[in-house]
């Protein structure tokens, strides 16, 4: 669609890194407001929220470098020109969580409760950065003779060009909207702390494996007919749904007490 928004003799703004700066800058105006109604500190997410941002880019390009290796191996420099698109957020989710879990247990904060804290907000700045993938054309869809398919034009897109191919990054940013409505209803009715995180989760591994179905840029290796982002959905999913039987059953053990 329009992969740059803005492009002088001096300077070039790509749109897919002007959505990634949006969501980053939307996503912690509402952490913040959340924060304070915890009583959480500011500092304390200024921090946290610097390393997710640095550990999750890392982590996204990285697993985008495993699915694209031939590319890469080809045109080493493109791996750091992260504003063109080609960040996988599975890599950058697991990094960051891995990153962030040793923050919180470092300065002795509640990890759930943490947890809970950022669900929303993560949902709902993948919402907006979705937008971003739309306009470079990456994370493009199959082929498509449906109404709502996309027609590419730009010679600067990373989508196949002429063709009508489904709207993938639509359909991930309106899904992951969702996502963060479903989370505050949701949060009105919590019971345990670790629970929205949880269902942020369960929510997003079940959307990402079907909407992988109409994806159809490079996906990398497969196993059968799925593809490594759906086999890491699964394992996802399954281990979210361990940890929420574990704590329902913790809760009903407490009030049984």
């Amino acid at each position: 669609m329009y992969p740059i928004l803005l492009k002088t003799s001096f300077f070039t703004i790509h749109t897919y890194g002007f959505f990634m700066a949006l969501a980053f800058l939307i996503g912690l105006k509402v952490l913040l407001y959340r924060a304070k109604k915890r009583n959480i500190e500011e500092e304390l997410i200024y921090d946290l929220t610097l390393i997710i941002l640095i550990s999750g880019i890392i982590g996204a390009r990285i697993l985008d470098g495993f699915v694209n290796f031939s590319f890469y191996l080809s045109s080493p420099m493109e791996i750091f020109k992260i504003w063109k698109g080609g960040l996988v957020f599975y890599g950058g989710f697991i990094v960051a969580i891995l990153a962030a879990i040793v923050f919180i247990f470092k300065k002795r904060l509640d990890l759930w409760e943490i947890a809970d804290l950022y669900a929303p907000v993560i949902a709902l700045g993948h919402s907006i950065g979705r937008i971003g993938c739309f306009c470079a054309g990456c994370c493009y869809g199959k082929v498509s003779s449906s109404w709502c398919g996309v027609i590419f034009k730009n010679p600067y897109s990373l989508a196949p060009l002429g063709i009508k191919i489904h709207p993938t990054q639509i359909y991930s940013s309106v899904g992951n909207f969702m996502i963060f409505l479903f989370l505050l209803q949701m949060e009105k009715h919590k019971r345990y702390k670790g629970q929205i995180f949880i269902f942020y989760i369960i929510c997003y591994s079940v959307f990402r494996f079907f909407i992988e179905f109409w994806r159809g840029d490079e996906r990398g290796a497969t196993i059968g007919c799925f593809s490594v982002f759906q086999i890491i959905s699964l394992i996802i999913f399954c281990v979210a749904i361990g940890i929420y039987y574990r704590f329902r059953n913790n809760k009903k053990e407490k009030n049984d007490k």
